[in-house]
C-alpha cells in the first residue's frame, strides 16, 4: 500500500501523496486546540446567527420494544447539484448519545453547509441497558456483538424507510453516503459487510440497495465468524482512525474465533482485493479522532467527489502534528470508560 506522509506547516495538516489528485488541506484549527464543551458552544452560537439549512423534519421509521426510533431530515440552504446526502449516525459506545443533540448537530453541521442534505438517525443502545458487573470480560463480547447487530437492523431500517419516502424528500437513493462516529463509525462499517455477505442483521435493507460511500472516523468490524471478510466488494469507503486508538481497536484483536478488528487490519484486506478506499492515519492520535468530522471536511468532499467521478481508487496518508495536543480519552480504554461513565 503506497501511504504518502504528511506535517503541519503554518496552520494547515497538509496531506501529500504521490498520486495525481491531492486533496485539500486538512484544517484542524486555526490556533489552538479548544476544549470540546467551548467547541460545541461555539458552534451553537454560530449556527444561531447563520442558519445552515433550509428546513427539517422529525420522522419516525420503527418502533422496536420500548425504542421508538426516529430520524431528523434536514435540507440545506445550497443544496449541491447532484442531490448526495449524509447518513449520520453518532458515536457514544452504544450506551448513550442523541441524534439530535447540540454536538452530534456540530458534528454534521458541515456537512449541510457543503451542500449535502442530512438524516441524522436513532439506533438501540443496548449496552446502556447492561449491568456490567454481571457479565465477565469474554460474556461482554457477546453484548457487545449484541449491540452492534441492533445497530445494523435500526440503520437498515432507516434507510429503507428513506428510500421508500425518497420523492416526498426529494433523496436521490444513488447518492447515500453512510456516515458514522465511533460506534457510528463500527455500525456503518458493519451494515455494508452484512450487506455484501448476505449477513441477516440487513436483511430490511431494500433490495439492490448499495449505499454511494462509506466514511468511518474511528470504527471497526466484529466477527464472531471467524476472521473478517467479505463475500463481495464493499461500498467505497474511506477511513479517519488514530494508530493509537484503544476505545475501538486499531489493530485486529483475536479471541478464538472472535475477531474484532480497525482500520489497521481491514486495509490490508481492501488493498488485497483492490476495494475502493481511502485511507486518512492521524499518527499517535486516540479515539478523540471520532470527533474530527468538522475539521476534515475537505477531504470528505474530495473523496465523495472521487468517488462519484470515478477517480482514485486508491489513496493513503498518515497525517502528523506535534502540536496537535492529544485528548485525554487517548489514555483509557473502553472498559475503563464505561467504569467512569459509573455504567
Amino acid at each position: 500500500m503506497a501511504v504518502g506522509r504528511s506535517a503541519m506547516t503554518s496552520h494547515a495538516l497538509l496531506l501529500k501523496a504521490s498520486h495525481p489528485l491531492q486533496p485539500p488541506p486538512i484544517i484542524i484549527m486555526k490556533h489552538r486546540i479548544l476544549p470540546l464543551l467551548l467547541m460545541i458552544a461555539a458552534t451553537a452560537v454560530l449556527k444561531a446567527q447563520n442558519p445552515i439549512f433550509a428546513d427539517s423534519s422529525t420522522h419516525t421509521f420503527a418502533i422496536r420494544g420500548n425504542d421508538t426510533l426516529r430520524l431528523d431530515y434536514y435540507r440545506p440552504i445550497n443544496p449541491r447539484d447532484d442531490h448526495a446526502m449524509v447518513v449520520y449516525l453518532y458515536g457514544g459506545a452504544f450506551i448513550n448519545g442523541s441524534r439530535n443533540s447540540a454536538s452530534t448537530r456540530g458534528d454534521f453541521a458541515g456537512y449541510l453547509q457543503q451542500g449535502f442534505s442530512v438524516a441524522a438517525v436513532d439506533y438501540r443502545k443496548f449496552l446502556g441497558t447492561v449491568d456490567f458487573d454481571k457479565y465477565s470480560k469474554i460474556q461482554m463480547l457477546d453484548l457487545l456483538d449484541t449491540a452492534i447487530a441492533q445497530a445494523v437492523e435500526d440503520l437498515s431500517e432507516a434507510i429503507a424507510y428513506l428510500v421508500s419516502h425518497a420523492e416526498p424528500l426529494g433523496i436521490d437513493t444513488s447518492k447515500m453516503i453512510l456516515t458514522g462516529v465511533s460506534a457510528g463509525g463500527i455500525t456503518v462499517l458493519s451494515l455494508d459487510q452484512a450487506r455484501v455477505n448476505g449477513y441477516a442483521r440487513a436483511q430490511t435493507l431494500p433490495q439492490g440497495f448499495r449505499p454511494a460511500a462509506i466514511v468511518s472516523y474511528s470504527g471497526a468490524i466484529f466477527s464472531r465468524r471467524g476472521a473478517i471478510r467479505y463475500d463481495h466488494a464493499p461500498a467505497p469507503t474511506a477511513f479517519f482512525y488514530g494508530d493509537n486508538d484503544k476505545v475501538v481497536p486499531y489493530s485486529c484483536i483475536r479471541i478464538f474465533n472472535i475477531y474484532y478488528g480497525g482500520s489497521e487490519c481491514l486495509l490490508p484486506l481492501f488493498e488485497a482485493r483492490n476495494f475502493y478506499y481511502w485511507s486518512f492515519c492521524f499518527s499517535h492520535h486516540g479515539h478523540e479522532v471520532c470527533a474530527y468530522t468538522p475539521y476534515t471536511l475537505q477531504e470528505f468532499n474530495a473523496f465523495i467527489d472521487a468517488v462519484f467521478d470515478g477517480r482514485k481508487l486508491h489513496y493513503a496518508t498518515t497525517c502528523t502534528d506535534d502540536r496537535f495536543k492529544l485528548s485525554a480519552i487517548s489514555k483509557f480504554t473502553l472498559t475503563e470508560l464505561i467504569d467512569a461513565d459509573g455504567t
